[in-house]
């Protein structure tokens, strides 16, 4: 045996891209490397331009790439003020609507990993998925998906917090207001 290390003990360096991969990643090289940098840099770039366009109920309604930071922002210090530290995993349960993806952007904000789950999935199959994450939050959509989740609540060990959703029946006026959803 000589003195020199295994080939598994030194990784030999990154290779480095060629052909139309080296093309893409010069064309990348300034790109933010995060998804929290590059929600920043585009909200910085275009404030007061539409993000999202969503259906309030009554028509289609255009919110900013401001209004929707400021949203994001706002459940991110609701998730911290409720103990989401960076690292800790949040599921949400609800079908894809623009309060998602607000909150999606909050969690990652808050230095938390957005787990998604499917608002058809079952019980059983959410409790798995919790579990399986280690979810210290589980965010949902409706009071049918709280009930979903709560008739599971003694199996999910890892759940350190819940709140009720507001008893109205009517969504807040703001579609991002964390107290409908946490």
């Amino acid at each position: 045996m000589s003195g020199s290390p295994s080939p598994a003990a030194s990784p030999s360096p990154r290779p480095r891209p060629s052909g139309a991969y080296a093309k893409l990643a010069d064309v990348r090289k300034n790109d933010p490397l995060t998804a929290v940098a590059l929600w920043q840099a585009r909200v910085a770039k275009s404030p007061n331009l539409p993000a999202f366009r969503h259906h309030d109920g009554t028509g289609w309604r255009a919110m900013t790439f401001a209004e929707a930071d400021a949203a994001a922002r706002e459940i991110a210090a609701g998730l911290v003020s409720r103990g989401l530290v960076p690292g800790d995993r949040v599921c949400i349960v609800s079908q894809t609507r623009v309060e998602w993806v607000l909150l999606d952007i909050g969690i990652l904000l808050a230095g938390g990993v957005t787990v998604p789950i499917y608002a058809s999935n079952t019980a059983e199959q959410c409790e798995f998925i919790v579990r399986d994450a280690g979810a210290k939050m589980v965010v949902v959509e409706d009071e049918g998906q709280r009930e979903k989740i709560l008739s599971r609540r003694d199996h999910l060990f890892t759940v350190t917090s819940r709140s009720r959703r507001s008893p109205s029946s009517t969504p807040p006026a703001r579609p991002a207001s964390p107290r409908g959803w946490c």
